[in-house]
Parts: structure tokens; C-alpha cells; sequence
């Protein structure tokens, strides 16, 4: 099928009664470029589609609209030729990554020899012992500091878990040794109990204040109790003393004393309300800042975490560049701690990112799997070490 920006030759011919000859349209024949709307502008005919279609199908829409913007009895005979396919790109591990032209029938195989093979260091960038040295730096860098990351994302799994303890991580492997692993080891357990030890404390001191205030509160409740009785009682004799009074029968200096026990009372009762009403308001409060600092350090964990895992991918990516550099280069091997003769063969993994109208994905591809025009392959160089199992490659 054809799409935009290839590139195609039309021939436009009719048959002359009169000359007893094919007469040339020499106007509307020649080179065009599909545009990116998926049409080509004719002189006389206008817009013509042209995306996804056939050469055959492109001829014969173009003899039609021929015909009906020139009046011929009969439709013209049209040629449509492709001079130029829309290209192909090769990116990753070969020598000269970019676009190629497509032609049918063209492979993976064949498009990364179009890049130049697979990409190799010459001497100048690998072969040296001062460039060997750099690399063996590098690599063991990035190893040494990407146990170190695992073992923190260990230690920061637990933490988001909850859990009470920090138990190593099987599998670690780092360029140190073991007593490298041990002491790194040592380190996130001792940052593992302090951390762990202060949230503790802070959810221990907000939880004695919460008791603190729970005992103000069943104090303050039962010697409201109280006052509340004595109100009534006194409250029942105010009442009997305004009697009395209206009888004859007690003074009114009685009944003032009793009124006065009456206000100084509730005064009393409803300054230990208050009291009460604070010291609830105040747990709540108290209960706010702990679910706060729960999900604070939950949030902090989980963005430390996060940030731990891209670091371990982005090191580990350093590791398998810094081998691959030092496999190429005998010096490199011996700083690598790798015996000479023993480099083994590197696994090629190819990919194809294929556009459909919609988010390419990438599609496994094999050395002989053929491409189409506009296709993005991938050439993967990987170690195999780290390669993932059941991929197709060469």
C-alpha cells in the first residue's frame, strides 16, 4: 500500500482515432510525493487519494478522473511506478543509527548492514589500558553503589510493610565481596532501627498525651458528676426556702446564701464542661497528627522507594555498558576479573515499533522478520548475563 511521502512516476495515455496513435498527457504525467494528508495535487484533475492504495488502484482512479475532467469517450491508460519508498530506521547498537530507504522484501538482517553492522569499539575507544582502567572504575562504581541501592529498597520495603524487621535480600552480588555486602548490610539495619525507633517514640509521646488528656477528661467527668448533684440538691432547697419565705416561715437572708451556693455551683459545672469540650477537642487533634505522621512517612517511604528502584535500573544499565566496553578489550577483561579467551557471545534481541494509527508498541522481531516502510527496528546488544530468557535473536 502506499502512504505519505513516497515518492511515484505517473504515465498518462490515450488513444488517438484521428493519428491511429497513443497520444502522451504530458501534462499530468511525471514525479509526485504523496503528501502527509495521504493525497497528490494533478494538474487539471486536482486532489487525488493516493494513501493505501495499490499502484494498480492509484492507476485506475487516476484514468477515471481523467476522463471526467476531459471529456474522453474512454477512460486514458495510466502507469503508476514507486521511485522512492518512505524510509526505514535502525536505532540502537549499530554502528550508524538513522533512516534508510526501504525497498520489498528488506529484512532485519539487511537493514542493520545498511548501519553499518552491529556497533564495535575501534582501538582509539576501548583499546588503551588508561580507557580500560576508566571502565573498570565505572563498572565497579556502579556495582558497588547498585548493592547499595537493592539493599536500601529492601530496607525501604519493609518500612512501607510495616514490618518489624529488615531481613537481607538473597541473590546480591557486588564487586566488593561479601564483606562489602555485610557492611553495607550493617548500615541499613542500624538506619532500619533508628528510623523505625522515631517514629516509635513520636507515636509514643502523641499516645501518653492522648492518656494524659482521657484522664483530665474521667476527672473532670466525675467531679462534674458531683457539682451536678449538689445542683440539684441545692436547687431543691432554694425552692423550699422561696416558700417558707412567701409563708412567713424562713429569712431572706436564707434563701440569698442558698442562691448564691446555687451559682457559684453551676459556675463550677460549667467550667469543668469546658474543660471537657477542650481536652476533646485536644485528643482529636491529637488524632489528626498521628494519622498525619503515618501517612506523611508512608508518602515519604514510598517516593524514597521509588526513587531507589530508577536508580537501580539507571546503574544497572551502567553495569552492562561498562562489561560490554570491557569484554572488547583484553586489558579490560583482566581489570574485569574476567580470564582471557572466555568472552562470550553477545546476544543480539531485535524489536519493530510499527505504527497503526494508534501508540506503537514494540513487536519481537528475528533477523529474517521483514520490514515495512516507516517501521522503527531496535537492535539490541545485550549481555548474557542479564538477558532475558526465550528471546528471539542471533
Amino acid at each position: 500500500m502506499l502512504g505519505p511521502a513516497d515518492q511515484i512516476r505517473i504515465r498518462v495515455v490515450a488513444w488517438d482515432a484521428s493519428k491511429l496513435a497513443f497520444a502522451q498527457f504530458d501534462e499530468l504525467g511525471g514525479d509526485y510525493t504523496i503528501g502527509s494528508d495521504g493525497t497528490m495535487m494533478m494538474p487539471l484533475v486536482g486532489s487525488i487519494r493516493a494513501a493505501s492504495q495499490t499502484e494498480a488502484a492509484l492507476a485506475a482512479a487516476v484514468s477515471s478522473a481523467v476522463q471526467q475532467h476531459t471529456g474522453l469517450s474512454q477512460p486514458p491508460s495510466t502507469a503508476v511506478s514507486i521511485l522512492k519508498y518512505r524510509p526505514v530506521y535502525v536505532l540502537g547498537d549499530v554502528m550508524r543509527p538513522g533512516s534508510y530507504d526501504f525497498r520489498p522484501g528488506l529484512t532485519a538482517l539487511q537493514a542493520v548492514a545498511l548501519a553499518g553492522g552491529l556497533y564495535r569499539l575501534n582501538g582509539e575507544e576501548g583499546g588503551d589500558l588508561i580507557a580500560a582502567i576508566r571502565t573498570s572504575g565505572t563498572y565497579r562504581e556502579a556495582g558497588l553503589t547498585r548493592a547499595r541501592m537493592q539493599l536500601r529498597a529492601a530496607r525501604l520495603q519493609a518500612e512501607q510493610e510495616g514490618q518489624d524487621t529488615f531481613p537481607r535480600p538473597e541473590g546480591l552480588s557486588s564487586p566488593g565481596g561479601e564483606a562489602a555486602l555485610a557492611a553495607m548490610f550493617e548500615q541499613e539495619k542500624i538506619l532500619f532501627a533508628s528510623r523505625g525507633e522515631t517514629l516509635a517514640n513520636a507515636l509514643t509521646e502523641l499516645a501518653a498525651s492522648r492518656k494524659l488528656l482521657e484522664t483530665e477528661i474521667a476527672a473532670r467527668q466525675e467531679k462534674l458528676d458531683g457539682l451536678n448533684r449538689q445542683i440539684d440538691l441545692v436547687r431543691t432547697s432554694v425552692g423550699t426556702l422561696d416558700t417558707l419565705l412567701k409563708r412567713g416561715l424562713s429569712r431572706s437572708q436564707s434563701l440569698v446564701l442558698a442562691q448564691q451556693t446555687l451559682i457559684d455551683l453551676e459556675a463550677r459545672a460549667l467550667d469543668n464542661e469546658t474543660g471537657i469540650f477542650k481536652a476533646q477537642q485536644q485528643i482529636s487533634e491529637l488524632n489528626r497528627n498521628k494519622d498525619d505522621l503515618i501517612s506523611t512517612r508512608r508518602l515519604e517511604v514510598l517516593r524514597e522507594l521509588q526513587a531507589t528502584e530508577a536508580e537501580i535500573e539507571r546503574l544497572m544499565n551502567r553495569e552492562v555498558v561498562s562489561r560490554r566496553i570491557l569484554r572488547e578489550s583484553g586489558a579490560g577483561a583482566l581489570l574485569a576479573g574476567e580470564a582471557p579467551g572466555s568472552k562470550p557471545v553477545s546476544i543480539i534481541r531485535y524489536q519493530i515499533l510499527r505504527g497503526d494509527g494508534s501508540e506503537p508498541s514494540p513487536q519481537p522481531a528475528g533477523r529474517a522478520t521483514a520490514l515495512q516502510p516507516l517501521d522503527v527496528l531496535e537492535v539490541i546488544l545485550e549481555d548474557p548475563l542479564v538477558a532475558p530468557a526465550g528471546i528471539e535473536g542471533g
